[in-house]
C-alpha cells in the first residue's frame, strides 16, 4: 500500500470550510490495515484510477464533532463513503483520507512524486523466509522490503489532492526546448495569478486530466485560502527544468514566503498543465541572525540550535536559548532508538528478533500498529522503522517494555542529554496520554518522588488512554512531558550518526532516512532524516543533513506556549528557511 499526507479544505454543511490534515490511500490500503468502518465502506479499486469521482472516508472524531454523528452524512457532497472506527488515526493523526490516484502512463519511471509505502509478508510466508537474505517478498521501483517495514518508494503518476497538489511530469516531446521554456514560464505565471480573491480560468489553464481529479471548487478554495495566508505572489524564479515540459520554480509572495511550485505541461500547444505540486511555504529571512529574531518575536519559548558537524567537534552557525529545555513530545523517541542501536552495537540484540505484541503496550496513534492483533510477531527493525517514520506510538512502548525503563533513562547521559533526571520515570506513551487525562492522577504524579512516580505508572497501565485531540489547549506541558533543549538535541543527533556508520548498527541510519522531513531536498542533501514532536503548546523539529559536499549538519527547534496552540506552519518555515542557509 502507498500513502502520503497532505492538506485538504473541509466544510461540512453550510459551515466555513477549515484545513485539515489528511491521508491519500492506495486502494485496499484499510483492508491491508486490518481496520473495517464503522459506518458505510472505504474505497472501492476504481477510485485511485483517473477521472474517478473524488470520495472521501472520514474518521469517527470528526464524524462526531463535525457533522454530529448523523449516519446520513454518507453521500452526501463530500461524497463520504465511510466512517472509521473510533481512535483509529493514520499514518499520524489524520480523521480525512482520499485515494490516490494513479496514472501510470502521465509519468516515466523515477519522476513521480514520492510516496510512502507499508507491507507486510505474505500469509505463505514463514517469519524465517521472509527474514532471509535470500527472500525478497516485496519490489517496487527497484527498492527492496522485508521484514513488513515501511520504506519510501518512488511511485508513477499523479497524486489526486482535494485542494491544489497533484504531481505528474509530462513525457517526452519533439517540441524546441525554448518554446517549452516560454510555455512553462507563461504557465507558471499564470499559475501565480491565480493567489488572488476571486482565483478564475482553471478550464483554459489546466488539462482534462487534471480536472477531471480535481474539483474546480477545491482548487478555487485552495487558492483562496492560500491568499489569505501569504498575499498574492509578487515574483516568479525558474529554479531548474526537471524534464522535456517540466520545471521547478519558486514563487515570492507579498507577505515574505518563498514557496516551491513543481508543474508540467502537455508537450504539445496549447501547453495545459498536467502537474501542479505546492510546496510548504517558507518565511524569507536574509540570514541567520533575522531568522532568530523571527524565533525570538513567537510567543512563549524557543530553543533553537544550526550546528556543523565537523570530525569530532561541533560548530555552532546560529542558536538561541540553546541550554533551555522544553517539551519535545515524540522527540524523545530518538533516545529509545538510541538505546536499541547500544544493545545492537554490542550483540545483545538483533535486528531480526521477534518480539510478541503486547496488549499492555497498545497505546493510541499516532501509527497503526495498536490495530495489529495482540500476539503479532513484529521484529525489532520494523518496530524501529515505524517508531521513526511514522512515530508509531504502540511500536515505541513495545521496544520499550522489551529494553526497560531504566535502560533508556540510563542511555540518555550517553546521548549528550544534560539533564537526563528531567525524564525520569521515563514514561510510554500510553502512561502518557493517561496522566494528561486524568488531572487527579497527574496531580498524584507530580507530587510523588522518583519511586512513586514508578508506582503511579505501574497503576496506570490498567486505565483507557483517551486521546489529546480531546483536548483544544495546551495542558501541563511544563510537567507532563519529554523534555530537552536544542543543544540535547544536536548531541543526541550526532550520536546516531557517530554510532550508525557501519556494523549491525548501521541499520540504524537508514531507519532514521526512511523519514527525511515534509519536503525532502536530496540533490543538496543526499542524506536527510527528520524527527519532530507535537502536542497543543508543543511543537519540535529536527533534522539531520548530509551535504554533497561530504559535510554534516543538524537543525533542531523546539517552541512551547503554555497558554495557548502554536502554529505549526510558522516554525516549520522557519526551520525549512534554516535549511536553506546552510546550503554549501
Amino acid at each position: 500500500m502507498a500513502y502520503s499526507r497532505g492538506s485538504v479544505n473541509f466544510a461540512a454543511g453550510a459551515a466555513e470550510p477549515e484545513r485539515l490534515s489528511g491521508g491519500f490511500l492506495s486502494a485496499g490500503a484499510f483492508e491491508q490495515l486490518g481496520i473495517r468502518p464503522t459506518l458505510g465502506r472505504t474505497f472501492r479499486a476504481s477510485k485511485d484510477r483517473p477521472g474517478a469521482e473524488t470520495v472521501i472516508v472520514i474518521g469517527h472524531d470528526l464524524w462526531r464533532n463535525r457533522v454530529g454523528s448523523s449516519p446520513s452524512v454518507l453521500g452526501r457532497t463530500v461524497v463520504a463513503n465511510g466512517v472509521m472506527p473510533e481512535r483509529f488515526g493514520f499514518p499520524k493523526d489524520e480523521q480525512l483520507w482520499l485515494p490516490i490516484t494513479i496514472d501510470p502512463s502521465l509519468s516515466q519511471r523515477g519522476q513521480g512524486p514520492w510516496y510512502q509505502a507499508l507491507g507486510r509478508p505474505e500469509d505463505c510466508l514463514s517469519l524465517e523466509l521472509a527474514d532471509g537474505e535470500g527472500a525478497d517478498p516485496f519490489r517496487m521501483s527497484g527498492k527492496r522490503i522485508t521484514r513488513g517495514v515501511t520504506m519510501r518508494a518512488n511511485l508513477r503518476g499523479v497524486a489526486a489532492f482535494a485542494a491544489v497538489v497533484a504531481a505528474t511530469l509530462a513525457p517526452a516531446t519533439a517540441t524546441p526546448v525554448a518554446a517549452q521554456e516560454d510555455a512553462l514560464l507563461r504557465r507558471a505565471r499564470e499559475v501565480a495569478a491565480l493567489s488572488r480573491p476571486d482565483p478564475a480560468g482553471f478550464d483554459t489553464l489546466f488539462g482534462p486530466a487534471f480536472l477531471a481529479a480535481n474539483p474546480l471548487s477545491s482548487m478555487a478554495t485552495g487558492f483562496v485560502q492560500f491568499y489569505r495566508d501569504y498575499g498574492s505572489v509578487t515574483r516568479v524564479d525558474l529554479v531548474e527544468r526537471t524534464g522535456p515540459a517540466a520545471a521547478h520554480f519558486n514563487f515570492i509572495t507579498e507577505r515574505g514566503f518563498s514557496v516551491s511550485v513543481r508543474l508540467s505541461i502537455e508537450p504539445e500547444p496549447p501547453a495545459r498543465l498536467l502537474g501542479l505540486q505546492v510546496g510548504r511555504p517558507v518565511r524569507l529571512a536574509p540570514d541567520f541572525a533575522a531568522l532568530v529574531e523571527g524565533l525570538r518575536a513567537l510567543p512563549g519559548t524557543v530553543s533553537f540550535r544550526a550546528a556543523r558537524l565537523e570530525g569530532s567537534e561541533t560548530t555552532v552557525v546560529a542558536e538561541l536559548n540553546p541550554d533551555t529545555a522544553l517539551a519535545i513530545g515524540s522527540e524523545f523517541k530518538l533516545y529509545v532508538l538510541g538505546t536499541l542501536l547500544e544493545e545492537v552495537q554490542r550483540g545483545r540484540r538483533s535486528w531480526s528478533d521477534v518480539l510478541r505484541l503486547e496488549e499492555g503496550a497498545k497505546s493510541l496513534p499516532s501509527g497503526a500498529l495498536h490495530q495489529w492483533p495482540t500476539g503479532s510477531a513484529v521484529t525489532l527493525e520494523t518496530l524501529a522503522t515505524l517508531m521513526i517514520s511514522q512515530s508509531d506510538n504502540t511500536a515505541t512502548d513495545q521496544l520499550l517494555r522489551s529494553l526497560g525503563r531504566e535502560r533508556v533513562e540510563r542511555h540518555q547521559a550517553a546521548m549528550g542529554h544534560a539533564s537526563p533526571a528531567r525524564n525520569v520515570p521515563f514514561a510510554s506513551t500510553r502512561e502518557f496520554f493517561v496522566l494528561k487525562n486524568d488531572t487527579a492522577l497527574g496531580s498524584r504524579y507530580l507530587a510523588a518522588n522518583v519511586r512513586g512516580r514508578r508506582t503511579i505508572l505501574a497503576e496506570s497501565s490498567a486505565a483507557s488512554p483517551r486521546p489529546l485531540s480531546d483536548r483544544r489547549n495546551p495542558a501541563r506541558i511544563a510537567e507532563i512531558e519529554w523534555f530537552a533543549s536544542a543543544a540535547d538535541l544536536v548531541r543526541a543527533w550526532r550520536w546516531l550518526r557517530d554510532n550508525t556508520s557501519a556494523g549491525p548498527a548501521a541499520v540504524g541510519r537508514a531507519i532514521l532516512a526512511v523519514n527525511p522531513g515534509p519536503e525532502p531536498d536530496s540533490r543538496t542533501w543526499p542524506f536527510q532524516a527528520f524527527k519532530g514532536g507535537a502536542e497543543p503548546g508543543v511543537l519540535s523539529l529536527s533534522f539531520l543533513l548530509g551535504s554533497t559536499d561530504g559535510n554534516w549538519y543538524v537543525v533542531a527547534a523546539t517552541w512551547n506556549n503554555p497558554t495557548a496552540p502554536v502554529e505549526q506552519a510558522t516554525l516549520y518555515g522557519l526551520v525549512a528557511r534554516a535549511i536553506q542557509l546552510l546550503r554549501p
